[in-house]
């Protein structure tokens, strides 16, 4: 009965530094939103630094991929409960300030 089209217009911004092994890298990235009452969201804006071993990851970030390509699975409710609550896993929820991530690339041995 209505003709609703709500999209977003995204921006990103990304630079990585490298000097041997070591690293540095940040992305900063807004949505322009057609509807509600936020019209520009913060996505990503973080710093990345570390080597080929460890790095740090400061900042707000997709924590976890909860939709990889071909393999993305909804529930919404099950038995009148509400179970999926995957913007607080993805580090998107509400106005939080964002996450801490530590990545370590374990050796063959380990």
């Amino acid at each position: 009965t209505t003709y609703d089209q709500n999209g977003f217009v995204e921006l990103n911004v990304a630079s990585k530094r490298e000097n041997g092994e070591y690293f540095v890298a940040a992305k900063g990235g807004v949505r322009l939103t057609t509807d509600g009452d936020k019209n520009v969201v913060v996505r990503d804006a973080y710093i990345q630094l570390g080597n080929n071993t460890w790095d740090a990851q400061i900042g707000r970030f997709e924590a976890i991929n909860l939709f990889p390509l071909g393999k993305d699975t909804l529930v919404s409710h099950a038995g009148g409960v509400s179970v999926y609550e995957a913007n607080k896993v993805r580090g998107f929820a509400g106005d939080d300030g964002g996450q801490i991530a530590l990545h370590f690339k374990a050796s063959d041995s380990l």
